[in-house]
């Protein structure tokens, strides 16, 4: 359908209430179907218009009363799928101190107070709070490209902590009203690597970093999916090198988002697996994706490398890991639910793993030898690590305190293995198999390495980045590589 051509003052509104990169990704189109609303590019504010970022409240004065109604039908548009990045401070520009005490009914009852008295669209703080909030209550899906600042994630935290000081249980409560409708959580490879990186100020209390536990507290999703950096299988080793330290730390992070509030977690998928630490949460699927081999292949007109996925007897020759450290992954993230004292049994209630392409990304020859060094048959992998979780589980499992003999068949009825062809669509994402993959250079790597390294020692301020410098939409960037 077409809109009005006065609908550039929406652009102007809607960028005023929005964080910039969520604009961004919503102004080429709302939608894909025929009858949704197309966005023009000179409904973009003009740059005498805006000022870092944002357009200047008085400017919007005179076009409220118009804007009203379209408001209402691009916020549900605009607010269904949050993507969230370092520059996404505005995103989180509320105070829950502001927010009604007694959940999204409440919260129902204030807005349509406000709405009949006309301070719905006031510029005092209580008012755009709730309006944000209103405006959250349509989010169902929240991707993490980055991890937002600090300056924006203690606005949101100390916010919770103050209301927290008069009383635990209202806080708790203003939180859940962010996201309450929130399925689909998705952490992308910098997000991830943020996690795993973190290091907290103090040491008073078992933390998360900020954004876990912003994410527990203000939305219970069912589904979540992580990422993991991907390189070139060449630098599989150097990566490793790279990555190594944090890597249980990571693990014992997303295992307490389940503690700390995501009881109706029905799906964790792990994309992307080289070598990495393989969490697992209870009561919930795990399903792994391993990566195939990458192997660089060509230059686009851009000048960015084209990258090829091969398996198979095709991957044979190309560096990896050994096919013993894919039975160590697997061992891991199923022991590692279980340890001495557990409650064995009620941690296998629903509670399954899926393992897809286990032959992925492992040093492989075309024939056989004596000399497992070199690899090991191609077709012979798959076998291989089956064997070894079926020997080692009956002898590690009823060792541990808690962990009864008859349990460790329990175990294996809930291990199911799919092969890379077979794989579904992720549950949380959407991906299927190695669709939209991003390659990261391994340099990219140990900068980032490097300078989270020296972040936690020097707390240097976060460099904003322009307006309009996120204009990359989530499809763009899967669907291109870096140099």
């Amino acid at each position: 359908m077409s809109l009005p051509t006065h609908h550039r003052a929406v652009a102007a509104l809607v960028h005023a209430e929005l964080c910039p990169s969520v604009l961004a990704i919503c102004m080429t189109r709302l939608g894909t179907g025929a009858d949704t609303p197309r966005v023009e590019a000179e409904w973009m504010p003009q740059p005498e218009e805006t000022r870092h970022g944002l357009i200047e409240v008085d400017k919007l004065t005179d076009r409220r009363e118009v804007l009203k109604g379209t408001y209402d039908v691009v916020t549900p548009i605009l607010y269904r799928h949050l993507h969230v990045t370092v520059c996404s401070g505005d995103l989180l520009d509320l105070d829950l101190d502001e927010l009604p005490l007694d959940g999204e009914v409440a919260l129902e009852a204030s807005v349509r107070q406000l709405r009949e008295t006309g301070e719905y669209w006031g510029t005092a703080r209580r008012h755009r709070s709730i309006r944000r909030a209103d405006a959250f209550r349509h989010a169902r899906r929240i991707t993490v490209h980055h991890e937002p600042s600090d300056k924006a994630l203690d606005r949101v935290s100390s916010s919770q902590q103050s209301t927290s000081t008069r009383t635990s249980s209202s806080a708790g409560t203003r939180a859940r009203l962010l996201f309450p409708h929130v399925d689909t959580v998705s952490l992308l490879p910098d997000a991830v690597d943020a996690i795993r990186t973190w290091s907290p100020k103090t040491y008073d209390r078992p933390r998360n970093p900020p954004l876990l536990e912003l994410l527990a507290k203000t939305c219970s999703p069912q589904h979540l999916c992580l990422a993991f950096r991907l390189v070139e299988s060449r630098d599989w080793e150097e990566h490793r090198e790279a990555t190594v330290s944090g890597q249980w730390q990571l693990v014992s992070r997303i295992n307490r988002l389940h503690s700390d509030g995501w009881d109706r977690l029905e799906s964790m998928t792990i994309h992307d697996i080289v070598h990495q630490v393989l969490p697992a949460l209870e009561g919930c699927r795990n399903v792994y994706h391993f990566s195939p081999h990458v192997v660089r292949t060509s230059r686009d007109q851009s000048g960015r490398y084209r990258y090829a996925f091969p398996g198979g007897v095709d991957a044979t020759g190309i560096q990896g890991p050994p096919w013993n450290i894919r039975s160590w992954q697997l061992s891991t993230a199923i022991k590692n639910l279980f340890p001495s004292g557990a409650d064995a049994e009620a941690a296998l209630k629903g509670t399954s793993w899926e393992f897809v392409g286990v032959e992925g990304h492992i040093l492989t020859k075309r024939y056989r030898d004596d000399d497992d060094e070199s690899g090991v048959e191609w077709g012979q992998v798959g076998h291989l690590v089956r064997d070894a979780l079926r020997n080692a589980l009956p002898l590690d499992l009823p060792a541990r305190e808690g962990f009864a003999q008859e349990l460790v068949d329990e175990v294996f009825t809930r291990i199911h293995y799919v092969d890379a062809e077979q794989a579904k669509p992720c549950e949380s994402c959407s991906r299927v198999g190695m669709q939209g993959a991003v390659v990261s250079p391994l340099e990219h790597t140990y900068v980032e390495s490097i300078a989270r390294s020296f972040e936690g020692l020097f707390r240097t301020p976060t460099i904003p980045l322009p307006v309009g410098a996120e204009l990359a939409i989530p499809s763009m960037i899967h669907g291109l590589n870096p140099r």
